[in-house]
């Protein structure tokens, strides 16, 4: 501030700085922070011991209140797991109704992302012409492919409440690496399955054989 000799102000100098660059830097970092702290949650949770539907139910639950939705599904492109057709293994909300069959025509979003190697975004899902029948009130969709060593084995859909609701490429981010967990989830109860099942037979086998050591030890023993 420059003043009189009476000490009147004559004028101000003084610079300004747009800081909005930054607070968003700083608001981003912040975000980013929480999802990595998030996800570190919901992975110590995947770890735990699940059944195969339960653990689908898990992932499903712990991914949509991680992407702050109500309506999302899991689905599981069954063909590549062992069985015919992709099928809608897990769902929420006002998806509810696909839960346990097999993906149609009518599933355009759901055939794409299975055929896609990486996430896609629709901003207003209800608007969108090849939209399921079914489903006319929902705002922005989100879907994102789960990958198995190159292939696309299922997939999570997300759906935001209203039209005005967006999902933020930080949020697409996250729902990648939500896909991520759930593979090497689903990739680990598959062994664990397996593995056990490799035990049972095992073990099942021992059992005859000690049995037919036994027999035939009883047939020698009857030798004159």
């Amino acid at each position: 501030v420059f003043r009189s000799e009476t000490g009147q102000p004559l004028r101000i100098l003084g610079t300004l700085r747009d800081i909005h660059e930054k607070r968003l830097a700083e608001e981003r970092l912040l975000l980013r922070n929480r999802l990595l702290a998030d996800l570190h949650e919901v992975a110590l949770d995947l770890l735990r011991s699940h059944s195969q539907q339960k653990l689908m139910d898990v992932i499903l639950d712990k991914a949509s209140a991680f992407m702050g939705v109500k309506d999302s599904l899991l689905v599981l492109d069954q063909k590549k797991v062992g069985l015919s057709t992709p099928t809608f293994i897990a769902t929420r909300g006002k998806l509810r109704f696909l839960e346990g069959q097999a993906s149609s025509a009518d599933c355009s979003l759901t055939q794409l992302i299975l055929k896609s190697q990486d996430a896609i975004c629709i901003d207003n899902y209800t608007a969108w012409p090849k939209r399921h029948p079914a489903l006319s009130a929902l705002g922005a969709a989100l879907a994102v492919p789960l990958r198995l060593e190159e292939r696309t084995i299922g997939a999570f859909l997300f759906f935001a409440a209203t039209p005005s609701q967006h999902f933020s490429s930080e949020e697409v981010q996250a729902a990648k690496h939500l896909a991520d967990l759930a593979v090497a989830s689903i990739r680990n109860t598959s062994l664990a399955a397996s593995l056990a099942n490799e035990t049972q037979e095992r073990n099942h086998a021992e059992s005859e054989l000690q049995e037919s050591q036994n027999r035939y030890a009883q047939l020698l023993s009857l030798l004159p």
